[in-house]
C-alpha cells in the first residue's frame, strides 16, 4: 500500500535519513478527539493488494519505534 496526499490533509510527516523503505506521510493533523491530539492518513492499494485482500481479508500493520499507540485501520472515511 502507498500512502497519498487528500484534500483535508494539513501536516507532512518527512521520512526519517537513514530509512530507505519509506516515504515522507500526508496526514490530517487534529488537536482534539479520540480523547486527545490524533493523525489520519490515506492509503491506496496496488490491484494485486486489493485482490489479495479480497480472497484474505487481512491486513498487517507495521508501527516503527518501541512502543505501539492506538491506531485505527478502517475503509471509511472519516471526513463524511
Amino acid at each position: 500500500m502507498n500512502p497519498i496526499d487528500f484534500e483535508q490533509s494539513n501536516f507532512t510527516f518527512t521520512k526519517p535519513e537513514d530509512m530507505s523503505d519509506c516515504g515522507d506521510l500526508k496526514v490530517y493533523k487534529g488537536v482534539t478527539g479520540f480523547d486527545g491530539p490524533f493523525s489520519i492518513s490515506c492509503w491506496e492499494a496496488s490491484l494485486r493488494e486489493r485482490i489479495k485482500f479480497l480472497f484474505s481479508g487481512i491486513v498487517w500493520l507495521w508501527v516503527y519505534g518501541v512502543s505501539h499507540p492506538p491506531v485505527i485501520v478502517s475503509v471509511e472515511d472519516p471526513f463524511d
